[in-house]
């Protein structure tokens, strides 16, 4: 037979508080007498967890700057590539034009391709007759940027470019080597070493078909491990 017990007031406050102190311990809370306030160890770890989401989105962001340094972005996208390059193994540089066609997808003030130990001399953006004047800066990691202080609206352009650099002599991109006092001219484009022969969009993504055109002194013998389409000697 179950006793029936009667609690005062006071009695019920103070059971209560106990019942509710217990659940909050259970629960993963404190109760602080002195505050009149329950503090949940959930707050603790809310904002813990909250500073650690804090420092990976900062991560996060340092680490996509830290490749956009790599990348062309996809702001200008290649479609296709005319190359000349007049070479002389005699010599110790050699010079070269490209004409890029391209596709502006996002309105921009600078064009980013890639080039390395290449000085680009001459740099303009043609759309019919209008020929605009860029300005070469090399921002490191293997990318130059020519830019203009106008937009460049979304549209079909030409990027002309006119540039010259030294043969590389440890065999890669445009290379020269000299076997019994004869120079040779050799070129080794994988993996990212054909932006040490002439400026280019080098990124796997931009697969574009290209015309490459050799110069060479009257005597030289130019091979190619694709089909040439024409060879004509200069007098």
């Amino acid at each position: 037979m179950l006793k029936k017990t009667r609690f005062s007031s006071i009695q019920k406050l103070i059971l209560g508080l106990l019942i509710l102190s217990s659940n909050d311990l259970a629960n993963g809370q404190k109760y602080y007498p002195n505050n009149k306030a329950l503090v949940t160890e959930q707050n603790t770890i809310g904002k813990r967890e909250q500073q650690k989401n804090d420092a990976d989105a900062k991560e996060n962001i340092d680490s996509s700057n830290q490749v956009q340094k790599y990348r062309l972005g996809d702001k200008v996208i290649p479609r296709q590539q005319n190359v000349f390059l007049k070479l002389d193994p005699s010599q110790e540089d050699f010079s070269g034009k490209t004409n890029i066609a391209i596709k502006v997808k996002k309105a921009t003030n600078a064009i980013r391709f890639n080039a390395v130990d290449i000085r680009v001399t001459s740099a303009h953006l043609v759309k019919y007759n209008q020929r605009i004047p860029l300005r070469v800066e090399v921002l490191g990691e293997g990318i130059q940027s020519a830019s203009t202080k106008k937009t460049i609206a979304p549209g079909e352009y030409q990027l002309e470019l006119e540039f010259e650099g030294p043969y590389n002599r440890q065999a890669v991109g445009l290379y020269k080597t000299i076997e019994q006092g004869t120079p040779y001219l050799f070129s080794q484009f994988e993996f990212t070493d054909a932006r040490r022969a002439f400026p280019l969009f080098d990124e796997p993504i931009f697969k574009i078909p290209f015309q490459l055109t050799i110069s060479a002194p009257k005597g030289q013998q130019v091979y190619s491990n694709t089909r040439h389409c024409c060879i004509k000697t200069m007098s």
